[in-house]
Parts: structure tokens; sequence; C-alpha cells
């Protein structure tokens, strides 16, 4: 029965990704614009084009102007109350570090500023550490007492599928908020001496990174949220000794590896700041596996979950894959069981994958986008989600984190 109704309404989506854009946003699909970024562009001009996209698509007010004014007032004000320094010492990290991603930076807040919004490379910095500035332990002095649903949502998903021949798919779902955040999203390519060099989907990608990344015949990566909390002594400390920040990892190993190993070997041992999964598809049999990544230490375990004759699929939400799942998220054993209906040679393809990771509450009403990629062909084909096409039986959420931490980051 479960397969039945996976079907049906994989049916119902390749129904409606093949209509106009009337019946894509009856069943809660959308399109989502894109854009490209010229690489052999000075660092300063690539990312106009991709700014300009999402203010002329969607205006100010029903894009990145909601998403700030809800990260300003439920993240970082954490952060800003404990150290009001903070966002200068990251911008001149950056700078030190990094010194091209700052030039991009600081072309997409000119941009901002030439659209008359007064956006500072300081305050995008914010956003660069974004998913280390919630793992942080800072206290929530002056936070508001009530939270919307998203800061407690049900984060993010990730699967791998291996068909007989050894072909893999790499399905994922992006979980957050606010809800604006689907009007930021955007398909990426990014071009070099006129030729392809990656393809993202993402919304991050005003930090100059992004979290859904594939390199045609290399890879593709994901990256989920893990829990845990580092101290604030550090996040500081990560951030002034110059240890890479999570936005930046795809990019800057995708722009080297020339094969899975490569990209898996340095995912599995570059240092980090706060935990993290990473979800990573290759082009040969075998190549998917789920990495499980702590704040850097080394004795912390780095577990690596592969695809394998046996196992030919694996499924990474927000948990560890070696524990039992929590009850009050069931995403994971969902998309399991779900998977598990299937053989082989049924399951291993696009239609059941996209069928998954659009079945509630694998999809849940904070999913702002859906996406599949083959690094092995090239494919990469997602859409914009605008919540659940039908009612639900109730919202994906996790209880509320204590006063003393953040942790609405969830991928």
């Amino acid at each position: 029965m479960a397969a039945r109704v996976v079907l049906f309404s994989s049916l119902v989506f390749l129904f409606a990704y093949g209509q106009p854009l009337s019946y894509l946003l009856q069943w809660g699909f959308t399109p989502y614009p894109s854009c490209t970024v010229d690489m052999d562009l000075p660092a300063q001009q690539r990312w106009s084009v991709c700014v300009e996209t999402i203010l002329t698509t969607y205006g100010w007010e029903n894009s990145f102007g909601p998403v700030f004014e809800a990260w300003n007032e439920y993240n970082f004000i954490r952060m800003v109350h404990a150290n009001p320094e903070m966002p200068s010492i990251m911008w001149n990290a950056i700078q030190k570090y990094w010194p091209e991603q700052a030039g991009e930076i600081e072309g997409i807040a000119a941009t901002f500023v030439a659209h008359n919004h007064s956006i500072t490379p300081e305050y995008l910095s914010q956003w660069v550490y974004a998913h280390e500035i919630v793992h942080a332990n800072y206290s929530c002095v002056n936070c508001k007492a009530a939270t919307p649903e998203w800061l407690h949502v049900g984060e993010c998903t990730g699967v791998l599928v291996q068909d007989a021949g050894g072909h893999v798919l790499h399905g994922r779902n992006l979980d957050n908020g606010p809800q604006n955040l689907r009007n930021i999203t955007l398909q990426i390519s990014f071009v070099q001496n006129g030729s392809l060099v990656y393809v993202a989907v993402d919304w991050w990608w005003f930090t100059s990174g992004v979290e859904t990344l594939m390199k045609p015949g290399v890879a593709s990566i994901s990256e989920n949220m893990r829990d845990g909390t580092i101290s604030t002594e550090e996040l500081l400390t990560g951030v002034t000794s110059g240890l890479l920040p999570q936005t930046f990892w795809l990019r800057t190993i995708l722009d080297t590896a020339e094969n899975f190993s490569a990209v898996t070997k340095w995912l599995i041992e570059q240092p980090a700041i706060a935990p993290q999964y990473l979800i990573v598809a290759g082009t040969a049999a075998n190549e998917g596996c789920v990495i499980a990544r702590a704040a850097d230490d080394a004795t912390n375990p780095r577990p690596v979950f592969s695809l394998n004759q046996t196992t030919w699929f694996l499924v990474e939400t927000n948990s560890d894959l070696w524990e039992e799942d929590v009850l009050w998220d069931p995403r994971h054993q969902v998309a399991v069981a779900l998977l598990s209906q299937y053989s082989q040679a049924q399951g291993a393809s696009l239609l059941p994958v996209w069928s998954v990771i659009n079945t509630w509450p694998v999809r849940n009403n904070n999913t702002i986008y859906s996406v599949v990629m083959q690094p092995s062909t090239g494919l990469i084909t997602g859409v914009a989600q605008n919540g659940m096409a039908v009612p639900c039986s109730g919202p994906l959420t996790r209880p509320p984190e204590p006063s003393s931490s953040s942790s609405s980051d969830r991928r």
C-alpha cells in the first residue's frame, strides 16, 4: 500500500512538473529562477545579476526583507548582544583568509546598496558564519518570548540511491524558515572560460557560498544540520584562527577536486567549527556516502556510511544513523520505510526518489526546496516548495530548545 501511495504522489508530481505554471502552483510546486555566475569577472561583479534577479522577480518586501528581519530578531541578536564586535571580527577574518570570497561579498552588498537597501559586508558576514552562530551557546537576552515554528522545524533530508549498474541519484530537501526563503532560492550555474564548472540550487548564495552543489562528472554534495553545541569562545577562536566557515565548504572542495575520493577525503579531514552532516554522491558504483562531522577535535569520531553491494540506499535527516530516531521526528523512518517497499530495480530511479522527498513528513511545511542530482549524467532538477499541497495531521516540530542556546539552522 505504501508503495502505491508513493507512486501516486510521484505521478502527481510529474504531471504537475510538465504543466504550465498555474498547475505547478496549484500542487504547491514553483519553478525557481536561475542565474549565471561568471568566474572570469572580477569578484565584485559576479553576483550582481543574482541579487537583481531576486529583487526584480519578488521585490525586497517578499524576499530578503522579511528573511533578514526574522534572522536578526531570532538568531543574530544573541551574538551581537553578547559581543557587538563580532560582525566586524567576522568580516576581518573573511578579508584576511578568503580575499576572493570577500570580494564577492563586497559586490553583493554593493548591489543591495545600489537598490537602496543598506546592507554591509559586515552584516553579510553574520550570514557566512550563520551555521556556526546557531550552534554557539549564546544566552537569549532580549530575545522575543514567542518564537515562530520554523525555529524548531524538522530540518533537512538527503537520499542516496544506487541502481544495479552503479548509477547514484542524490535527492535533497532543505527545510528552514521563514517561508520567504523560497523567494530567494535560485539555480546557479558557475561558468569559467565559457564552460560550466558546477551548478547549485540554494538560497544561501548571498554569502557567496552554497549548501547544495554538483560538479558534473565529479560529485554532488548537500549539507544537513547536526545537533551539538559549541562555546562562544570556540566560535571566536574558529573565526579568528581562519577555520573555514561551513558556507564556504562546498565551493572550496569542488573548485579543485576531480573525483569522489578526493571530495570525501577533504570533507572528512577539513577542520570544522561546528557539527554537520555531508551527503555525497559520485559517478561510479558505491560512490555515495553520509559523513557525520563534529566540531574539530582529534578525539571526535567521523563516521562514514557508504553505499555498497548490499546497501542500495541511504537516508540522512538530522540524527546520527547509529542512534534510534527521536519520536517527534519520523522523517528518517518514513523515508526508509518508503524506499524499503521497492526492490533496487524499482526504487533506484528518479521517480521513487522524487516521491519519497515529496511525501509527508519528509516534505513538510518548512521545506524550502527539493532537488535531485546525478553527477554522472549532470542531471539536476528541482522546485521551490510552497508548503504541503494537502492539509497535514500536525506540524513537524521539535521541542523548544533551552533558552541558553539557539538552533534555528535546520538544514
